[in-house]
């Protein structure tokens, strides 16, 4: 295997740029989110060029979070911004063909519109997940299966798995002065 000879780091030169150029025409909540994907996948696989080694964001562009990416990307119409990081990291990482090439084959996946595999979800998956965001998930056997539940002071949440898909229920507790207030929360809620 050829040696990655990367010198811009992925988030802070090129992805960076890529949201640069998006700034003036999406809202900044939705780049923000990606962006602390990206940072979460950076941390996890340790790609940056300060310290890290760039050929791991080959593995970075094959796993369940980019995955989640690319879904969400999708999801909120953002797929042209991940489109161009993924052109604009093939091009800047030509020194590093594992890269490259795993960043044009996610390019090519991504313009025809076939997301990345994505594996079975499992609840062990989940609680693991949970705890590496700093949640203390709770798995509870019901008569209808198991139930993951992490609560907080003022939000709880239940989770379950079921052919591979994931359910949940998110409950805000609170307190108002009026049932106007109490609406106007519901409304918020609805309008996630």
């Amino acid at each position: 295997m050829q040696e990655c000879r990367a010198r811009k780091d992925f988030l802070r030169h090129i992805a960076n740029r890529v949201f640069m150029n998006y700034a003036d025409r999406t809202p900044v909540r939705l780049m923000e989110e990606i962006k602390e994907r990206l940072a979460r996948g950076e941390d996890k696989y340790k790609f940056s060029v300060y310290g890290g080694s760039p050929e791991r964001l080959a593995d970075f562009l094959s796993s369940e979070e980019w995955a989640d990416i690319v879904k969400f990307a999708k999801n909120v119409g953002l797929s042209p911004l991940v489109q161009d990081i993924l052109k604009r990291l093939a091009e800047e990482y030509r020194d590093c063909p594992q890269v490259a090439s795993r960043a044009l084959e996610a390019l090519s996946k991504l313009e025809k519109g076939t997301a990345p595999e994505e594996p079975k979800i499992t609840l062990s998956q989940l609680v693991n997940k949970l705890e590496l965001y700093g949640l203390r998930p709770e798995v509870v056997e019901r008569e209808e299966g198991s139930v993951i539940i992490v609560r907080d002071a003022i939000v709880s949440l239940e989770l379950s798995v079921s052919e591979g898909m994931i359910s949940y229920t998110i409950s805000k507790r609170g307190k108002a002065s009026t049932f106007e207030a109490v609406l106007a929360v519901l409304q918020k809620v609805r309008e996630l």
